[in-house]
């Protein structure tokens, strides 16, 4: 006992320090969607209110979009510690990627009453390639998996104990998730049934009782959400609500027209039913593909890491003989674990953009830890019993060697890795901002890539007080804040400008545009700002006017 404690705690240690070294810096550069919640809780720790000075709200809009407000709550009080910066925002998911660590091992001691299995999933956790990356940048999806996992534990402790308490957990751990990241609301009734249905003939005739009501509270609960202004981001990412298979099908449907097709034989090959149909296959098909496990995840693209899938290409055949032996074996909780990983897919086919999609699919981490878990206690119990040591051994330096690599990947070669989907040189741009504020009346600054205010607000810790009084415009178009106004052309030249009639253009001005923008022969390069691999990202120019 003592010993498996020992080894315990220190894999704890080390899933933390994987996930808290260089947490600032690495992954480097600073997503917009980051500055957001971070700018959003530090505006609700100085003035109570959000951006756009609404009170204490559940919902934060941003970008003319909504996010729920969870995470950013969770860093107020690590940005009044540490102030407003990336390692403060990016504190909460480090704190919840180790409790998902630690709520591994209670789950699965729950599930399968195996000590030498819960203790090898926390090494499969800590190791992680998914759960380090999520756990150094703001991941909603991160916090939101970590409630609905507390939410299932709190169920299985329930069935044993019949302990009200656990019930009230678990019913205020999944409202936090729903709160927190709008998968769960798709994923929590589909869950639940699996899991009633595996388990419905082990439960006594009062845990059925009370998990049918556990359920109805459940479904009740997300129809509010999604009625109400909570469930305006489930609306925006469904399938149905996109045009992408409609436009495809409209265009079939002219095309059977030139072809002088029936329309009964039009109506049978092209219809929604199909279309749809066809769509969620591919999407739970990439889902599933080796691409996408082992060896290249690539949405979204600012947390792409070359040559990195999900999970490390050592475990595919550990997956598979954990899915051999659960089946063999009938282990229950292999089984389940197995149904898992096909579920989540399967939900996420229904979710379109930026498929397929590592925050989406964190909701099968466990599962598929437990499954590759089952073929390492298999590999050292069964086939090699008698070299449990060399085994032991030979798996941590397999671990050791694949997470080397990962972060190989992660410090040296996602730094110039598409720098620009993660906002890479703003910070370098608004650093460079003072050199010029008070010697222009204005600055005119290009909305190219990622959004500039936000990085504004949150590197120069602008006041909240003073930008709710000046309105909240954002970036809208010819609008701004203090002396900053922002375009939506990537190269508003002086001389040759769009925007002539809109603005008047002189001395007075200082424009930021986009690095590759040519001269014109009254502008005055002033400075540049570089991205990660040495490509311009931003020029600042002054007009000089012929007089």
């Amino acid at each position: 006992m003592k010993r498996h404690l020992i080894v315990l705690f220190l894999l704890l240690g080390i899933a933390t320090a994987l996930r808290f070294y260089q947490l600032g810096q690495i992954p480097e550069g600073f997503h917009a969607d980051e500055a957001a919640y971070g700018y959003n809780a530090y505006s609700v720790l100085k003035t109570t209110r959000d951006e756009y000075g609404r009170f204490m709200p559940m919902i934060f809009e941003s970008f003319g979009d909504y996010k729920a407000g969870v995470y950013s709550y969770l860093s107020i009080p690590f940005i009044a510690i540490f102030g407003l910066n990336e390692f403060a925002v990016r504190f909460p998911s480090a704190i919840f990627g180790v409790l998902f660590v630690i709520l591994s091992y209670a789950i699965v001691m729950k599930l399968s009453k195996n000590k030498e299995l819960a203790l090898i999933v926390v090494g499969v956790a800590t190791f992680s390639p998914l759960g380090i990356l999520l756990s150094r940048v703001q991941s909603d999806p991160l916090i939101c998996v970590v409630f609905f996992f507390l939410a299932f534990y709190c169920w299985l402790v329930w069935v044993e104990t019949k302990k009200i308490q656990f019930l009230v957990c678990l019913l205020c751990s999944m409202v936090v998730s729903f709160f927190t990241y709008t998968l769960t609301r798709l994923f929590a009734i589909p869950f639940f049934l699996l899991i009633g249905a595996f388990y419905w003939r082990t439960y006594t005739e009062s845990a059925k009782r009370t998990f049918s009501v556990i359920l109805g509270v459940i479904f009740l609960v997300i129809t509010l959400l999604s009625v109400t202004s909570a469930g305006t981001r489930l609306s925006q990412i469904h399938i149905f609500s996109k045009q992408d298979v409609q436009l495809l099908l409209d265009e079939a449907i002219r095309e059977d027209g030139v072809g002088n097709v029936s329309g009964l034989g039009t109506r049978i090959i092209h219809n929604k039913v199909v279309a749809y149909a066809r769509y969620m296959l591919i999407n739970y098909s990439e889902y599933v593909s080796p691409q996408f496990l082992f060896f290249q995840a690539e949405q979204p693209l600012r947390e792409q890491i070359p040559g990195m899938g999900v999970i490390f290409i050592i475990e595919l055949p550990l997956l598979l003989i954990g899915v051999y032996q659960s089946v063999r074996r009938r282990l229950s909780y292999g089984i389940i674990s197995t149904l898992w990983i096909l579920l989540v897919p399967a939900i996420l086919s229904v979710v379109s953009g930026e498929t397929p999609n590592i925050h989406r699919f964190f909701l099968a981490a466990l599962p598929l830890h437990v499954l590759v878990g089952i073929g390492i206690l298999f590999l050292y119990k069964t086939i090699f019993p008698k070299n449990i040591v060399i085994v032991g051994i030979t798996v941590l330096a397999l671990y050791i060697l694949s997470t080397a690599y990962f972060f190989h990947q992660l410090f040296v070669h996602q730094p110039t890795h598409f720098p620009y989907y993660r906002g890479y040189a703003y910070k370098q741009l608004v650093n460079e901002l003072p050199k010029y504020y008070t010697k222009y009346n204005k600055i005119v600054i290009t909305k190219a890539n990622e959004s500039p205010y936000i990085y504004i607000l949150f590197f120069g810790a602008y006041n909240p007080k003073q930008y709710q009084l000046s309105g909240s415009h954002r970036d809208l178009d010819y609008q701004g804040f203090d002396k900053y106004v922002f375009v939506p052309y990537d190269c508003p030249s002086f001389n040759e400008s769009p925007l002539r009639g809109k603005m008047i253009y002189d001395s007075s001005m200082l424009l930021v545009q986009r690095g590759g923008c040519a001269l014109g022969k009254n502008d005055k390069l002033l400075d540049v700002v570089y991205w990660a691999e040495g490509t311009k990202a931003f020029q600042f120019v002054e007009y000089q006017s012929d007089n």
